[in-house]
């Protein structure tokens, strides 16, 4: 049935499955919000939860408008739904400003707080507008939009750099992805749920855009879950030493990343390692990255199949395990033919040298 007309409240025998749909958006995305918050709280290192702290607010200001919506479309007044609407548009604006805020306190995209400031600069103007002429704030609210998808271009790109770079472009497009799929669907719903598209195809295209928005909301959901914390990009600065020994726990190469590592004993250090390797054999049987950690930071332990690398890094980041791992998967291709017949000269493990250049600088 088509709408020639369109009054709110809405009526009629979807009234009670809208309700029920756009409820479960609202309790959706305020459950996102509440379990970015709990990784934050888990989290000791401050730096890592700027970025979810980010997530919480935009999820926030999704439920926050999604549960005005609710009240101005099906029970509100149709003489003051358009002011308390505003209100609804102001905290998505607001929630998203300070979503930005919290990105761009530890990254800068073109210049520190640029997009920060655009939004604090048109949030103002909305709040003089809702007072003066509030069809034309409704207008504004709009304009919002275009300035944080470019936002997200910078923030896309950012990503992109660097961890990307070393892991491989594979894992990007993958998350790329997640975060298209999400974005598609959620604007598709939102504008199927608005008066135009009422009264052009009905209320059932709004039960449609909220099955849309759903959908945006769990892809949105797992790309802010897959994508790394910008506290990885600074993985070079958080490398102290890595060592190399083989099955037999024989010191091969070591590497120091800082100057003042430089006087500390070979030897010492081999015994450390060894004994290391020889507690880790006992704990457990599994293969990949081990992780130990200790006052001082962390230790990285993966053995490959003959031989281990050992990084002592100052924290846990998956950046370095990732990198870890395939640095160890390229010496042991490089050296496979070597160990089956080495005499114990370590000067052939020099060239290691240019590995490391490749890929921890």
């Amino acid at each position: 049935m088509l709408l020639s007309t369109l009054y709110y409240p809405i009526t009629g025998p979807l009234r009670l499955i809208l309700i029920v749909m756009e409820g479960i958006i609202c309790g959706i995305a305020l459950e996102f919000a509440f379990l970015f918050y709990i990784r934050v709280k888990r989290e000791k290192n401050k730096l890592k939860t700027i970025q979810e702290k980010a997530y919480i607010w935009i999820f926030l200001g999704y439920s926050s408008v999604w549960f005005i919506f609710l009240l101005t479309d099906y029970y509100i007044d149709p003489s003051i739904r358009l002011m308390i609407l505003n209100f609804g548009y102001f905290s998505l604006m607001f929630f998203a400003g300070v979503f930005i805020y919290y990105i761009e306190k530890i990254k800068i995209f073109y210049k520190k707080y640029f997009f920060t400031t655009i939004f604090a600069v048109m949030i103002l103007l909305y709040i003089f507008l809702m007072i003066y002429s509030i069809d034309i704030a409704t207008l504004l609210s709009h304009a919002m939009w275009p300035v944080f998808l470019c936002f997200f271009v910078f923030y896309l790109r950012e990503l992109r750099k660097d961890f990307y770079v070393k892991k491989s472009l594979r894992e990007f497009n993958i998350n790329f992805l997640k975060f298209i799929i999400g974005v598609f669907f959620l604007v598709s719903g939102y504008q199927l749920t608005l008066g135009w598209a009422l009264r052009t195809f009905g209320l059932y295209i709004r039960f449609i855009g909220d099955v849309f928005q759903l959908i945006g909301l769990f892809f949105l959901l797992l790309f802010f879950i897959s994508v790394p914390s910008f506290s990885e990009y600074d993985w070079k600065d958080k490398i102290e030493s890595i060592y190399i020994i083989n099955k037999g726990g024989i010191f091969l190469y070591k590497r120091f990343f800082r100057e003042k590592e430089e006087n500390l004993d070979p030897n010492i250090v081999t015994g450390t390692l060894t004994s290391i390797k020889l507690m880790l054999e006992k704990m457990t049987d599994r293969k990949g990255v081990s992780i130990i950690e200790r006052e001082e930071g962390i230790i990285l332990y993966y053995p490959g199949d003959k031989l281990t690398v050992v990084m002592f890094c100052d924290e846990k980041l998956i950046s370095l395990q990732i990198l870890t791992e395939s640095f160890l998967e390229k010496i042991e291709t490089v050296y496979a033919n070597v160990m089956d017949t080495w005499k114990g000269d370590t000067n052939i493990f020099l060239p290691i040298e240019n590995i490391i250049k490749e890929f921890f600088y």
